[in-house]
């Protein structure tokens, strides 16, 4: 799971998804398209832009951040 302060931390380029696999067996991988978002007024809430392969892009955001974790936080990583 990801949390405010991973989020906000520009050294955190990468993201894998918990819930999507490759044929090979890894997670999917997102990358950082852009700066985290963040409201003074809604503290707990964020906004991260990200991308996967060349059109796919999304969000992840607080409401589901339990479906990616850190590249560098990964069981399988390859």
């Amino acid at each position: 799971m990801i949390t405010k302060e991973q989020a906000v931390g520009t050294d955190n380029k990468e993201f894998h998804s918990s819930l999507w696999h490759n044929k090979d067996g890894t997670c999917e991988r997102w990358r950082r398209n852009g700066n985290t978002k963040t409201w003074k007024t809604r503290v707990s809430e964020f906004l991260i832009p990200v991308k996967h392969g060349m059109r796919d892009f999304s969000y992840i955001t607080d409401e589901n951040a339990g479906e990616f974790h850190l590249a560098s936080e990964c069981e399988n990583n390859s």
